[in-house]
């Protein structure tokens, strides 16, 4: 069997789980407290372990707040064990998330294991179940499906802790030794999509996780949409599918090729509208909504997407939007000098060589660059000294700088601009 998780070792550190700020849990010996702040009551459950998630359910903007629990109990001397997924204070008239169960098989050969502890991968949307004898189940969080199940350590294990910067968490056992538990991202997709047979979540994982493994999977799901004239899902597909793989031109094609109905958005329309609400759009895309805007003679909202960092520049993109445009140059270079100081004076140097003289005054641009210099010796002393050791400016008020480099602690500058008066 191809191996999905990878136990590694190493030294714990202080990377802990957050705590929910709307409800806590106490577990006490297959019992469990769920207390809600805002509410100021509990509620008894019957578990051994459990975690919050939060989760955003299609529909909804704001994101619900999940826990998972964990229970094994006898009855008539007959053994099950369960994982719950359940929403804490559904919001109203809001989508909520539907309930989910599913078994916990524990092999013949561990009829007295029980879950110790569990622990949620916000990056990859899975639940780690981890038992006394080491035992550790995966299972997807949003559907509850089981996806792996194997023995992590020989040793029982007493405590574990989020490590969210890898999607996994650490654990340490009786002999002391400390586990690194996490996904291999080179063969969970293919695993889930191969031996589990399980098409869907392994689409769900890999854009999830940005992992490889679905490439041919993501495509066929895009025709798919594309043959039903499901625009706006293809859309959505394209804009948050993993490694970039439909984010090319033949994409962008195929949205112009759709007939414009009338009275309706063209789908070539809502294909750049959904990439702008996910992030930013690549140098084609960029070029080819930029084409369209211009066209519409709608170009002060290239003004707001350039902003915005929604686009990426191009030589392409400067030469489309400099035929028959006047930009703001003053918005431009105090948009670029919020970001990027040395974006903004190569920028200015380039307004400076313009033919007819340069657009903005010189004064003006002075009063901005020194404005961001004073704003840094109030707030970042270092990266202001950093700015006068480049020897940028050669008109200032140089008592005034010279008081602000005083009370930053930057003393030997403060003197060197006394002794310049």
């Amino acid at each position: 069997m191809s191996m999905p998780m990878q136990p590694l070792r190493r030294p714990i550190t202080a990377d802990s789980a957050i705590m929910n700020p709307i409800s806590t849990i106490l577990a006490l010996k297959g019992n469990m407290q769920l207390y809600s702040v805002d509410q100021q009551r509990s509620q008894a459950l019957e578990g051994h372990a459990a975690s919050f998630a939060s989760f955003k359910v299609p529909g909804n903007e704001r994101p619900s707040i999940l826990i998972s629990f964990a229970t094994k109990s006898s009855n008539a001397g007959q053994v099950t064990s369960k994982l719950h997924v359940i929403e804490l204070g559904a919001q109203p008239e809001k989508p909520s998330f539907s309930k989910k169960q599913a078994d916990l098989f524990f092999p013949p050969d561990f009829p007295d294991d029980f879950p110790v502890a569990m622990q949620i991968s916000h990056k990859y949307g899975l639940i780690y179940v981890i038992t006394k004898l080491g035992l550790l189940f995966v299972y997807d969080l949003e559907t509850a499906t089981a996806v792996y199940r194997n023995r992590i350590s020989p040793d029982p294990i007493f405590l574990t802790c989020e490590a969210s910067s890898v999607g996994g968490f650490y654990a340490v056992n009786r002999r002391g030794q400390v586990l690194l538990a996490t996904v291999n991202e080179s063969t969970i997709v293919p695993f889930v999509s191969g031996q589990l047979n399980n098409l869907e979540l392994a689409v769900n994982l890999a854009k999830r996780g940005n992992l490889p493994g679905a490439e041919n999977l993501v495509v066929q799901r895009f025709q798919e949409l594309f043959a039903q004239t499901k625009y706006k899902e293809a859309a959505e597909l394209a804009a948050e599918c993993p490694q970039g793989i439909l984010r090319t031109p033949d994409t962008v094609a195929k949205f112009q090729s759709v007939p414009v109905q009338a009275g309706q958005t063209p789908p070539l329309l809502q294909y750049f509208g959904t990439l702008l609400t996910k992030g930013k759009l690549n140098a084609f895309e960029s070029l080819e909504l930029s084409r369209l805007v211009v066209n519409q003679n709608k170009k002060n909202l290239l003004e707001n997407w350039l902003a915005e960092d929604k686009l990426e520049c191009s030589e392409e993109l400067g030469d489309l939007v400099k035929v028959g445009y006047a930009p703001d140059y003053l918005f431009l270079l105090q948009t670029i000098l919020r970001s990027d100081p040395q974006g903004a004076v190569n920028f200015s140097l380039m307004m400076a060589q313009m033919e007819g003289g340069c657009p903005v005054d010189y004064n003006t641009i002075t009063d901005l660059f020194l404005q961001v210099l004073e704003i840094n010796l109030v707030t970042f002393p270092n990266v202001a000294d950093a700015i006068l050791a480049n020897g940028m400016f050669s008109h200032y008020n140089r008592p005034r700088i010279a008081q602000l480099c005083e009370k930053a602690g930057l003393f030997v500058r403060a003197l060197q601009f006394i002794e310049r008066k």
